[in-house]
């Protein structure tokens, strides 16, 4: 599991073993299985996800909890996108 934000680390690094801490969102998203955008940071609604698309895991499932992203563009990417909160 990697993880982007240091005081989200302190928290998990209670609940998981073996995360790792990274220095962007964009690699965050590498080999992963599935995204899940629970803030609202600039960061992951800068992602250029056309590119990430091609370091990550098929099917890659993103969950929009911040509905942030455009949800079409992704599924054209890709991507299997599911947009939950409002």
């Amino acid at each position: 599991m990697q993880i982007f934000n240091f005081w989200e680390l302190i928290v998990a690094r209670k609940f998981v073993n073996g995360l790792m801490v990274v220095n962007t969102a964009q690699v965050t998203c590498n080999d992963s299985h599935a995204i899940g955008i629970i803030t609202g940071w600039d960061e992951f609604v800068n992602i250029d996800w056309q590119a990430n698309y091609q370091n990550i895991f098929k099917s890659l499932f993103l969950f929009n909890g911040r509905r942030l992203l455009n949800k079409a563009e992704l599924k054209e990417i890709g991507f299997v996108v599911f947009v939950i909160g409002s």
